[in-house]
């Protein structure tokens, strides 16, 4: 027996493995269409199954919503940076008191700027991984760190306002330049949710790839940011089979896509 947990509660349980019309299904149903892990489980005695250690799966529409947030709110402070778990010492000395000034996601990967402007920046390279997170709370209601905080923030606000604490967890978490995220950006697919996304450059791999839609939708070299939620959710709206469909045969079917 499987089961899945949905970001909003929702708890479903399938008897076969594969019955992936099922979760779509029950994708459809929940609120915030995230599911969290899914788990190998006995068949319960009485009805009722319990799941453990679910973990949120976050793709590329999460990340742009958390870039969107830190815009909001982080965006040409400088903080006091530190790592509390001791794995990203020497990196947050490095960009403490330096300003955060430009943020930007690409497909699942986050990018923090620090320093000026005219100067060269350093570059945070976030990739969340299967249950990492990015979170900011003022100073009055920061909970604890935790022993996956690789990064905390707080920010150098003047006297009368309250400084803002954020803590960072991630798989991925490294101090590059900018020449780092122009190298990066060439190994990344178009990230359909930005406004640069080339679709023409993707077309043409669409054209001459042998993989099933499925396959190019999950090839982050290809296209940045789907995960297998929403490679299913979206073949679905478009009435694809993405897991064996061939390919994709003209730009029609991909802009639907």
């Amino acid at each position: 027996m499987m089961s899945y947990l949905f970001g909003s509660g929702t708890q479903i349980h399938l008897r076969r493995h594969n019955d992936t019309e099922g979760v779509l299904n029950a994708l459809c149903r929940c609120s915030d269409r995230v599911l969290l892990r899914e788990c190998h489980a006995p068949e319960p005695a009485n009805g009722v199954q319990a799941i453990t250690h679910a973990c949120r799966m976050v793709e590329g529409h999460g990340c742009h919503r958390v870039v969107a947030a830190h815009r909001r709110v982080l965006l040409n402070k400088a903080f006091q940076c530190s790592s509390p778990n001791g794995r990203f010492a020497t990196e947050a000395a490095l960009i403490s008191h330096k300003p955060l000034t430009r943020i930007e996601a690409v497909g699942k990967n986050l990018f923090y700027f620090f320093g000026s402007k005219e100067l060269p920046r350093q570059v945070v390279h976030i990739h969340f991984g299967m249950s990492g997170r990015f979170r900011v709370h003022s100073q009055s209601q920061a909970p604890a760190v935790t022993p996956t905080t690789r990064l905390q923030l707080v920010s150098l606000e003047e006297a009368e306002s309250e400084p803002l604490v954020a803590h960072c967890s991630a798989m991925t978490c490294r101090l590059e330049d900018e020449g780092y995220f122009a190298a990066k950006l060439l190994t990344l697919g178009p990230d359909p949710l930005r406004e640069d996304a080339d679709a023409e450059r993707l077309w043409q791999s669409c054209k001459t790839t042998r993989k099933s839609v499925g396959q190019v939708l999950m090839d982050q070299s290809l296209v940045a940011g789907v995960g297998n939620i929403l490679r299913h959710l979206q073949a679905r709206r478009a009435s694809l089979r993405a897991l064996s469909w061939p390919g994709i045969n003209n730009k029609e079917e991909l802009c639907g896509l």
